[in-house]
């Protein structure tokens, strides 16, 4: 496996993309969440390129650099990120696999009813929401521009496991990293990108792997059998796995061995 990762001073810690070159014809791009950073889609992208797949980890537009330009973004300069480096990886590779990570899911599940990838990967990709005041992020942002990021136990747990595995790894242990704050701003772009992803969803007919956990805390359960009805992908085709134990960081929580060898026989069935 060989590849790169860059460590300009432009980008916060985790927030540089990663490529690795494989030699299996096979591309893997993968795509992180929102206010999140291609770090935690590295383990992941590591773990298929050991496969031999050239593998892509993108920043999205907006994140790992100031927050500032992230209230700036929009969903479709998300969704420019993703189709930027779908493109990339179709002119390398015989066949491209699309993998996103909560917002990346959704993103991910975008690509596929525009595109042609060969799979598409959502892990806890939400279409939908619970929460009550998601409809009218729009009108609160010109008022309310940033939610407080309070570290809650989930968070401080995920960092302190985080910090063991790079320890383990050899990496820099700089545990979960991201902004300090949430542009309410991203929030309603979500949204908005949300209804297009489910009004769209009946466009995708390439195969699909759906991976959400039942102790997601942050998309509700219900969108992996929501999304399941909606696509287009043929029935012998569509792949669902509930996970029990995980959080909402399906690639970084105590399941993340099963996501891994999940996505990786996935992609190893269609490729």
């Amino acid at each position: 496996m060989s590849g790169f990762t860059t460590n300009e001073s432009y980008y916060i810690p985790g927030g540089a993309p990663f490529f690795f070159q494989g030699n299996s014809g096979v591309g893997c791009l993968c795509l992180h969440g929102l206010q999140a950073l291609p770090q935690e889609m590295l383990w992941l992208g590591k773990h298929l390129a050991a496969q031999g797949h050239t593998v892509y980890g993108p920043r999205i537009a907006g994140h790992g650099t100031d927050i500032t330009h992230l209230r700036r973004a929009t969903w479709q300069d998300w969704y420019g990120s993703a189709l930027d480096g779908y493109t990339l990886l179709r002119g390398l590779c015989r066949k491209v696999f699309v993998i996103g990570l909560s917002m990346g899911g959704a993103l991910a599940l975008n690509l596929g009813t525009r595109e042609q990838p060969d799979g598409v990967v959502s892990l806890a990709g939400p279409i939908g929401f619970d929460q009550a005041l998601m409809p009218y992020a729009r009108y609160l942002k010109v008022v309310w521009h940033y939610t407080a990021k309070n570290p809650d136990e989930n968070f401080r747990r995920i960092d302190s496991r985080m910090r063991t595995i790079q320890a383990q790894r050899g990496e820099p242990e700089i545990g979960r990293a991201g902004y300090g704050h949430f542009p309410v701003a991203a929030l309603a772009e979500l949204y908005a990108m949300m209804g297009v992803v489910t009004e769209r969803l009946p466009r995708l007919t390439a195969p699909l792997q759906l991976i959400y956990s039942e102790g997601d805390r942050t998309v509700p359960f219900w969108n992996l059998a929501k999304i399941a009805s909606l696509a287009g992908t043929p029935k012998d085709r569509l792949h669902t796995l509930a996970l029990k134990q995980s959080d909402h960081l399906l690639t970084l929580d105590v399941e993340m061995d099963t996501v891994f060898d999940t996505v990786a026989a996935f992609v190893a069935r269609y490729a």
